[in-house]
């Protein structure tokens, strides 16, 4: 009597400059392995000036360790780890998250329960313990409008005609945080994502034309597009360390630029620009009130 193949995992981990943080991840996927897949782990070391590499090759004898000459970026780096990969899943990790359980197990479940589902993810905590709101349903223009309006005095004048805060919450899902059942959903943060190779293959991984950030929700757009699943798994958790609602003036500006890329690509000229009104406008009304970017 034959018996399928044990699935092979590749493991890719995309790193710049977090030599403490990727020891810490790397240490943690050693801790927790799955007992019904053999999984491997790659590091793409984006030309760390910090000993990353180093330090990976020194601790970690067993990871295949990529460098790179130069920073390649979110999008490249991970395109090039799962082209040179032969294994059967993909499991895509950021170098600031800690496992405190066998990841693999129920994300494979998951995955396997139905042809269909291209892509599983798990729950985002912060160390603490507190929730990232990670699974989201496709934003619009109007949850752009309540994003950017919160934390301006404009949010409470249009409350009437705009709830800026239950327009967050209904598209980050919050209201079903406390919910432990798997369930589909639109988009899943690219912090931790475990998807068959040959679906990669199928659909290509990211479109290195985001330079960086909605490079992952582009490709969940694509998958639904194409009638197929992405599965949210939040009875299995993993700690993200980042997910900071802080944001910095340059990470705010090349977050407009992908999310315009994003409009532009799955709505079309017209939202693309209309976004970008919305941005700059309510973006200079933040700076000069001071308001808080959140």
């Amino acid at each position: 009597m034959s018996t399928a193949p044990r699935p092979t995992v590749d493991v890719l981990i995309v790193s710049y400059n977090t030599r403490d943080i990727l020891r810490d991840c790397l240490a943690s996927l050693a801790a927790h392995p799955p007992p019904g897949a053999d999984v491997r782990v790659s590091v793409l070391d984006n030309g760390s000036a910090d000993g990353s590499a180093e330090m990976v090759e020194r601790e970690f004898p067993d990871a295949r360790l990529v460098r790179s000459s130069e920073n390649l970026g979110f999008a490249r780096g991970n395109n090039a780890l799962a082209e040179s990969s032969d294994a059967t899943h993909l499991l895509l990790l950021n170098s600031d998250t800690i496992l405190t359980e066998d990841l693999v197990t129920p994300l494979l479940a998951a995955l396997e329960s139905d042809p269909q589902v291209a892509l599983a993810g798990p729950r985002l905590v912060y160390p603490d313990g507190r929730p990232q709101a990670s699974s989201e349903q496709f934003p619009g223009l109007v949850y752009e409008a309540a994003r950017l309006l919160r934390g301006t005095k404009a949010q409470a004048l249009l409350r009437p005609v705009l709830d800026v805060d239950a327009q967050l919450a209904r598209v980050r899902q919050e209201d079903r945080e406390a919910e432990r059942v798997t369930r589909d959903t639109d988009f899943l943060w690219a912090t931790c994502w475990l998807l068959r190779r040959s679906d990669m293959e199928a659909y290509g991984l990211f479109d290195e034309a985001f330079v960086t950030y909605d490079e992952d929700l582009d490709l969940c757009r694509r998958l639904r597009g194409a009638g197929r699943r992405i599965v949210y798994v939040p009875d299995v958790s993993v700690v993200h360390l980042g997910g900071s609602s802080s944001t910095s003036e340059r990470k705010r500006k090349l977050m407009e630029i992908g999310r315009r890329r994003y409009y532009r690509r799955h709505h079309g000229r017209v939202t693309a620009l209309t976004y970008t009104m919305l941005a700059g406008s309510i973006g200079r009304l933040k700076r000069r009130g001071g308001a808080p970017e959140r």
